[in-house]
């Protein structure tokens, strides 16, 4: 019977197992937490990703409406279903919205005067993804 130092036993062991848990742990997603923002062609409508929690995304949306006249904001979700949708008369308009992570995938916000004839639209593509960040350190 051959005899193996119990060290070499432990070290191959150890490093067995990190690359077993550098192996289960590649596959993991980011989650995208880039401040983004889109606006319009005359920067009137901005809106913007303010990040997230465990729970929810948080959009801000902006609008310059100088003269006061009143206006719609509507968001709709990938199946075309309104989710939300108001009316405003704002000058200096700035709201925060939170959305849940899990709901959707895709939301439309539609900025439009109360005739409908002007209108601003972007959409909003949600992709989340969960990271995983393992420290092992030799105590």
């Amino acid at each position: 019977m051959k005899k193996v130092a119990l060290n070499k036993v432990a070290n191959k062991f150890f490093a067995g197992s990190l690359v077993a848990a550098a192996l289960f742990l590649s596959v993991h997603a980011h989650a995208a937490n880039n401040i983004t923002k889109a606006e319009n062609d005359n920067n009137k409508v901005q809106i913007k990703y303010t990040g997230s929690n465990d729970e929810y995304l948080n959009f801000t949306v902006s609008y310059s409406n100088p003269t006061g006249n009143k206006f719609d904001l509507t968001f709709y979700d990938e199946s075309g279903d309104v989710i939300y949708s108001n009316t405003f008369k704002d000058q200096n308009f700035v709201k925060r919205f939170s959305v849940p992570k899990s709901a959707y995938q895709k939301l439309t916000v539609v900025v439009s005067n109360a005739n409908g004839v002007d209108q601003k639209k972007f959409d909003i593509a949600i992709r989340t993804k969960q990271v995983d960040d393992v420290k092992i350190s030799q105590l």
